[in-house]
C-alpha cells in the first residue's frame, strides 16, 4: 500500500530537477512577457510587432513549458490557486492600474 502513494508524496531527483526547470521557464516566459508589455506601452513597438512578438514567445517558450508541466504533473491546490489569483490581481492592478 505504501508503495502505491510513495511516488505521489516523494519525488525523485529526476523528478525534481524537472520542477526546477519547468519554474525557471515560467519566470523566463513571464519576465520576457513583462518586458514585451512594457516595451508596447512605452511606444517601442507597435500592436502588429507586440503581437508577432507574443505569439512567437508563446509558440517558443510556452511550448516547452507544457511539454515539462506534462511531465511532472504537478498538483494543483485550488486554495493555493485562489490565493495566487488575488495576488495576480493586485500586482497588476498596482503595477498597470
Amino acid at each position: 500500500m505504501i508503495n502505491l502513494i510513495e511516488n505521489q508524496i516523494i519525488k525523485s531527483d529526476e523528478e525534481l530537477l524537472k520542477i526546477s526547470s519547468l519554474r525557471n521557464l515560467y519566470l523566463k516566459y513571464f519576465n520576457q512577457l513583462e518586458k514585451l508589455w512594457s516595451d508596447f506601452e512605452n511606444k517601442i513597438m507597435n500592436e502588429n510587432q507586440a503581437s508577432e512578438s507574443f505569439f512567437a514567445l508563446r509558440s517558443d517558450i510556452k511550448e516547452k513549458i507544457e511539454e515539462l508541466d506534462n511531465e511532472v504533473h504537478v498538483r494543483q491546490i485550488p486554495k493555493l490557486l485562489e490565493k495566487t489569483d488575488r495576488e495576480e490581481k493586485l500586482y497588476f492592478n498596482n503595477r498597470y492600474g
